[in-house]
């Protein structure tokens, strides 16, 4: 009667584990889920909007450097950093200075670069 006992409590211990186990689980996958429904569907494509400051534009026109307002999309702060351009076309209208209204498209594990970008009135 001792080893039964024991075996049930064991095994009751291994199930509410699991299922706390998959419960947590679950719960991190909701606002992943909610994140690529609100951008399309895709899972492949993590895009994000965002505002900021063109601050320059390199010489070949393939990368920008932002002052950009922080990104609840992608949990990151205000910062000032340099993304390249998915066109050098997107900032031939663009000067430095100008306010800017932009949309980021991951391309790599910590990549992404920018698919569209206009000066804010």
């Amino acid at each position: 009667m001792k080893t039964l006992h024991s075996t049930s409590g064991i095994l009751f211990r291994v199930l509410l584990k699991s299922l706390v186990l998959a419960t947590g689980l679950a719960m991190a996958a909701v606002p992943v889920l909610a994140h690529d429904r609100h951008h399309g569907g895709d899972s492949d494509r993590v895009t994000a909007e965002a505002e900021g400051v063109l601050e320059a534009i390199d010489a070949d026109g393939r990368h920008v450097t932002l002052s950009h307002d922080p990104i609840p999309d992608l949990r990151w702060p205000a910062m000032t950093m340099d993304l390249p351009l998915r066109d050098p076309e997107l900032a031939s209208e663009l000067e430095p200075g100008d306010p800017v209204a932009f949309t980021l498209e991951q391309t790599g594990e910590t990549d992404y670069e920018i698919t569209e970008i206009r000066a804010l009135d």
